[in-house]
């Protein structure tokens, strides 16, 4: 019963994000939000940054490039901050909800072997964890659920590993406008 509720989510969750994506191209992509919405477009930024990154498809799209590019510097990184902590509470809540029917033991042999040294809970797995490319946000995220690292702990450690990727990625961002 457990694992049709987890497919069943998952497929939402996959369902959102292409329906998502085909709304905000419908809009004209990224940069139409600020133009149609104007400040208003920021709520819109902020939830299709955390809905795309509810699976590991929203690292595939550079919105948090975008962020930075439609609202500068700053705004962007607080955009794409709130949206990646949105995702990371949604997951770690989920996983919590549905229960210890993932299996994270494959996916952490994997990491390198520095990531391996550190338990779960540790600063440096919470904090440095989240960029490894690809899998890292969603890993931790799940593997602290899994593994019961206690929700204000994860909620700190998420805030604070997420700020230097969205102040990066927004600083990116926002560089590539001024270049043309």
């Amino acid at each position: 019963m457990r694992r049709a509720r987890s497919i069943a989510y998952a497929l939402i969750a996959v369902s959102l994000i292409v329906a998502l994506y085909f709304w905000i191209e419908s809009l004209g992509g990224p940069t139409a939000i600020r133009e149609r919405f104007g400040t208003k477009g920021i709520v819109v930024s902020v939830i299709a940054h955390w809905i795309l990154n509810l699976t590991p498809l929203g690292e595939f799209v550079p919105m948090a490039l975008a962020n930075g590019a439609i609202w500068g510097f700053w705004v962007g990184a607080l955009v794409s901050w709130s949206g990646w902590m949105g995702a990371s509470i949604t997951q770690y809540l989920f996983v919590r909800q549905v229960g210890t029917a993932f299996d994270v033991s494959d996916s952490l042999e994997r990491l390198p072997s520095r990531m391996r040294a550190f338990p779960v809970g540790h600063p440096v797995f919470q904090i440095a964890g989240r960029s490894i490319p690809w899998m890292g946000l969603h890993l931790v995220n799940v593997t602290s659920a899994v593994r019961g690292v206690p929700f204000p702990r994860f909620l700190a450690f998420a805030a604070l590993g997420q700020a230097g990727p969205a102040i990066a990625m927004s600083a990116l961002g926002a560089g590539l406008v001024s270049l043309f």
